[in-house]
């Protein structure tokens, strides 16, 4: 599977109806800064940034998001 076929499933799964972000407290999730890929742990603080910045790409593994990096 291509990588944007990956972020566009990622995209479709349907969103929490509580809370409608992207993961649920306590779920793994990566991410890239810096052109580095980082681990973290979906809590407040990530809603938060989600809030701050909706386009912000999510990985549900880090393979996923090492692939895509090395696309970009």
């Amino acid at each position: 599977m291509n990588i944007d076929k990956e972020w566009q499933w990622m995209l479709s799964k349907e969103p929490n109806p509580v809370n409608q972000y992207p993961f649920d407290e306590g779920d793994d999730y990566w991410v890239i800064e810096d052109d580095q890929v980082v681990w973290s742990c979906w809590d407040y603080i990530s809603e938060e940034l989600h809030d701050g910045d909706p386009s912000r790409k999510y990985f549900n593994t880090e393979e996923q998001a090492k692939r895509y990096i090395n696309k970009i």
